[in-house]
C-alpha cells in the first residue's frame, strides 16, 4: 500500500473543497420572499449562490396563495395581486452570473372573459422574460390543460443561458381578457469565478505530478 505524499494530500484537499457547479433551487413561495411592509425590492443571501435581490414595477412585491399551495410571487396593484400588464419582476444576481437552467411560473392559467361555456371566450394567458436586459422578448403561453380554479396553472421554461438579471413581464392584454401569472421557483447553478478555476487547475496539475512520482517509486 503507497503512502500519499504531501503534494498528492494538498491536491486532493484542493479539488476537494471545490464545486464546479453549486446549484440551488430558490423558492420563492417561501414566506421569506414576501415582504410584509410591501416593499418593491427584496435582497437576500442564497447559499452557493451569494446575494439575490428581487424587484417589482407597477406595484409591490407580494405572494400569492394557490388552491393546493402557496404558489407564487406577484405584484400588488394589478387586477389579480399578480404579475399582470403592463408589471414587471426582475431577478438579480449581485454577486456572481449563474446559468439559469429553468423558469417555474404558476397561475398561467387556459382563461376566459364572460360567459365560460362559450368557446369563443376562452384564451391562454401570456407573458414574457427577457435575460441580462436584452430587448428580445421571449414570449410563453399558458398551456391549454391549465384551466383556472381545477389547476395551479404551472408552467416550466428551459432557458440554459448564464445570467446576471432575469425580467418577467406582461406586454400582451388580449381583448376577451387579462393575462397574468406568478413566480414559483428558479433552477440556477452557480458559475466559478477565474480564481476558482485556477486554483482547480492547481490542484489537477498536484495530483498529475503526484501520481507521476509514484509510478517512479514503484
Amino acid at each position: 500500500m503507497k503512502n500519499f505524499t504531501i503534494p498528492s494530500l494538498f491536491s486532493l484537499l484542493v479539488i476537494g473543497s471545490l464545486g464546479i457547479a453549486q446549484a440551488a433551487l430558490i423558492d420563492f413561495r417561501d414566506p421569506s420572499w414576501n415582504p410584509a411592509g410591501g416593499e418593491n425590492t427584496i435582497t437576500k443571501s442564497v447559499d452557493g449562490i451569494g446575494s439575490v435581490r428581487v424587484t417589482s414595477g407597477g406595484g409591490n412585491l407580494t405572494g400569492q396563495s394557490g388552491i393546493l399551495t402557496a404558489d407564487g410571487l406577484g405584484v400588488t396593484g394589478g387586477g389579480s395581486q399578480q404579475i399582470d400588464f403592463g408589471q414587471w419582476l426582475s431577478v438579480e444576481f449581485l454577486t456572481t452570473p449563474v446559468m439559469l437552467n429553468q423558469i417555474y411560473l404558476t397561475n398561467l392559467h387556459y382563461e376566459f372573459h364572460g360567459a365560460f361555456w362559450k368557446p369563443e371566450n376562452w384564451y391562454l394567458e401570456q407573458g414574457f422574460y427577457t435575460v441580462n436586459d436584452n430587448p428580445f422578448h421571449n414570449v410563453f403561453t399558458a398551456d391549454i390543460n391549465q384551466f383556472p380554479w381545477i389547476s395551479e396553472g404551472e408552467k416550466q421554461l428551459e432557458v440554459n443561458l448564464l445570467t446576471h438579471k432575469l425580467l418577467l413581464g406582461v406586454d400582451h392584454n388580449p381583448n376577451k381578457g387579462s393575462s397574468d401569472y406568478t413566480l414559483a421557483m428558479l433552477d440556477v447553478e452557480a458559475v466559478p469565478e477565474p480564481g476558482t478555476l485556477a486554483l482547480l487547475g492547481l490542484g489537477l496539475i498536484g495530483m498529475y505530478f503526484a501520481v507521476k512520482r509514484s509510478r517512479k517509486t514503484a
